[in-house]
This record gives C-alpha cells, sequence and structure tokens, in this order.
C-alpha cells in the first residue's frame, strides 16, 4: 500500500483451513524500513514519539468484518497480552525493529473449527494523525512519514487441547512477497532477516510473567 496522506490504517491477520480444536494462540509481526530502522512516525511503543495511546490491537474481529471472518476464540471469554517494543535479542532478529504481538489464551478451548471457514486473528489499528512527511517537530509532530516500511509475520502458532504447539503455516504462490510494504518499499528490504533460532510457547509466557 502507498499514501501522500496520514491517517489511520489497519494490518488484519487471519487464518484458512484450520480444522483443529484449539485453546490459545500467537501472532507476532516485525516492522521496519529497509535499513531494519524505524522513524518517528511509526514509533508506537510506549517511549516513541507517537507512544502506545495510538495503535489499538484488536483480538476480537471488528463488526464490520465479523460475518465473514469470525473471531478465532469464538464466543469464549479470553485473556491477552498485547505488546509493541523493540525486537529483544532472544527473537534473534535486528534489534532496531519494532516488534508487535498478541498472545491470547481461552481455555477450555474451542471445540469446533470449520477448515473452509477465513478466522481474525488481529487487526493492529495505526493512528498516524500526528505523522508527518520530513523531520520530527519534538511535541507537535512525528516525522519520517514517507519513509518506506516493511512488514514480517515472524511467529503465527496456535496450541491444540493438549497444549501442543501448531504452526498455521504460510503457503503463498511462487514468488508471491512473504512481506507486506507499506509507502512503496522497492526492492521490499529484509525486515530483520533471518532468526537465530526459533521461540517456543513456554518461553514467550515467561516474558510476561
Amino acid at each position: 500500500m502507498t499514501s501522500s496522506t496520514p491517517g489511520e490504517f489497519s494490518l488484519y491477520v487471519s487464518v484458512l483451513g484450520i480444522d483443529q480444536p484449539h485453546q490459545a494462540y500467537e501472532t507476532t509481526f516485525i516492522y521496519g524500513d529497509g535499513t531494519s530502522n524505524v522513524p518517528d512516525a511509526w514509533r508506537f511503543d510506549p517511549p516513541g514519539c507517537q507512544g502506545s495511546s495510538f495503535i489499538t490491537i484488536n483480538h476480537l474481529a471488528p463488526a464490520e468484518v465479523a460475518k465473514s471472518c469470525p473471531s478465532f476464540q469464538g464466543g469464549l471469554a479470553s485473556v491477552q497480552v498485547k505488546d509493541v517494543a523493540f525486537v529483544p535479542p532472544s527473537d534473534g532478529y535486528a534489534g532496531t525493529n519494532l516488534r508487535v504481538s498478541l498472545f491470547n489464551a481461552y481455555p477450555p478451548g474451542v471445540m469446533t473449527v470449520d477448515r473452509d471457514t477465513r478466522y481474525f486473528l488481529m487487526r493492529v489499528l495505526f493512528y498516524h494523525n500526528d505523522s508527518v512527511a520530513g523531520a520530527t517537530t519534538p511535541g507537535v509532530d512525528c516525522g519520517g512519514w514517507e519513509t518506506p516500511m516493511c512488514f514480517r509475520i515472524i511467529r503465527a502458532i496456535y496450541l491444540d487441547l493438549n497444549g501442543t504447539e501448531l504452526p498455521f503455516g504460510r503457503n503463498v504462490a511462487p514468488g508471491a512477497p512473504l512481506i507486506v510494504t507499506f509507502n512503496g518499499l522497492n526492492p521490499p528490504g529484509n525486515c530483520g532477516g533471518v532468526p537465530a533460532h526459533p521461540t517456543t510457547w513456554g518461553a514467550i509466557k515467561h516474558q510476561y510473567r
């Protein structure tokens, strides 16, 4: 996507083809420019220029998509951890990228799953109302809006009813991009490259205790 006008922009994550009962899931993506850095306009971490009040992470499908893309957790109550921060060393990616994570648990779990239904996992709404092209004016706006950006999912897993981690997977056509770009990043860059090691659900839970 390309835009010259700041405003509100959403990134959706959904899944199709899952037919296994489940009790929790994680979706995590990282983002940065072609050199894995983040300009002020995209600093939605708590100490960043935008701050955490200008980003919303939804775990339930918004009304406008809920009918065609219902929430993966169904109607169950759930507990979530939502986080925006620079990539930690334990993830194995460039620490100058920002990481957006949703961990969602809903025991005893969803028992009936339709593999032909596309399910909603996450929407991230970025409020760019204070973003501007060029340099930042401290206390007024957040610069670097014109910077091309790239977004990459680094973890997408769910837990079955036995607590086993299973990957959602991501099948794409040959030659299709594995990342989402914004403002014309071309070539798309690597958004942090290849991880040094995988991260398990147990390790993730430990980080947030």
